[in-house]
């Protein structure tokens, strides 16, 4: 029970439901995980998904095992893309962290976890396994990312995985991780999808996703003005797992996206002075036009 306000919030399994009565965007998501879950929410409640139980969770590992072969390697991009992000965002010890939209196995928080004296983890929902999954000191909260349940100017960083798309409102979700920084604080946006003129010729297809779940591309001109009204900097960056994969494009499977752009482009990129300038100046055309992911750092003034 809240002592300001007198408010109740259930507890099942160890995750702190701060939804409640989840607001209509939420719902919707919610109802679309738990169309892809096989689970009738209008017959067992919004319960059933919020918790949803497993017999196990799959772990990282697994998710890469499966993503090896694929287009995208999204699992292999993704923790390449995490840890260079990590090292732009300068960690230090004894700092408070969250994960809004925390994966399975809390990987990306447990990789920090030495480092922090206080951890959450935060989504709209959570995979209640019958077998633990490996352990964590993070607390487990259920809320909404544009109205995260943080004091503001309380917490030293923010990691949002292929995250922010899913918002119904992107310039309030990104106000909210601006208003519960501290000064100096920073969040990591690692993946998150952009919508490109081209990229459609790259062999991207239409996600699979239940209907009710957001996942549109984000233009560059929404992202940019997003990210101006939360008043943080970006220090945008393009993963160097980009410039291998042209560097190695001779070895990739034939459906991988974009293989024969890269093939074209290995000769300039085994030259590393053309490849870090093609990192830099590249990056706004290749995600205007190809729809790289959107990786930066974001900083609190």
């Amino acid at each position: 029970m809240c002592d300001e306000c007198g408010r109740r919030f259930q507890e099942v399994e160890g995750v702190l439901d701060l939804l409640g009565e989840p607001p209509p965007p939420v719902a919707r998501e919610l109802r679309g995980l738990a169309k892809e879950s096989g689970i009738d929410i209008d017959l067992l409640g919004f319960d059933a998904i919020k918790f949803l139980r497993l017999d196990s969770i799959e772990t990282t590992a697994c998710l890469m095992d499966a993503s090896r072969g694929s287009r995208v390697q999204y699992y292999q991009q993704t923790a390449s893309s995490y840890f260079e992000a990590l090292a732009r965002a300068r960690l230090d010890s004894h700092m408070s962290v969250a994960e809004v939209g925390a994966e399975r196995t809390f990987w990306n928080l447990r990789v920090i976890e030495d480092l922090c004296d206080e951890s959450y983890a935060v989504n709209i929902f959570f995979h209640v396994p019958v077998t633990p999954p490996p352990p964590t000191e993070a607390v487990r909260l259920l809320a909404d990312m544009n109205d995260l349940p943080f004091l503001s100017g309380s917490l030293d960083l923010l990691i949002y995985s292929a995250t922010l798309h899913h918002s119904s409102d992107l310039k309030q979700a990104l106000r909210e991780a601006g208003r519960i920084l501290k000064p100096g604080g920073r969040a990591i946006v690692i993946n998150e999808p952009v919508a490109g003129r081209f990229k459609r010729f790259g062999g991207t297809m239409e996600h699979d996703r239940a209907e009710d779940i957001h996942e549109d591309e984000v233009r560059c001109e929404e992202w940019r003005r997003a990210i101006q009204e939360s008043a943080l900097t970006a220090d945008h960056f393009v993963p160097s797992w980009f410039v291998g994969q042209i560097q190695h494009s001779a070895g990739l499977p034939s459906a991988t996206r974009f293989r024969q752009l890269g093939a074209a482009l290995r000769p300039l990129a085994k030259i590393s002075l053309l490849a870090d300038i093609g990192r830099s100046a590249g990056r706004v055309p290749a995600q205007s036009l190809l729809g790289l992911p959107l990786n930066c750092v974001l900083w609190k003034s």
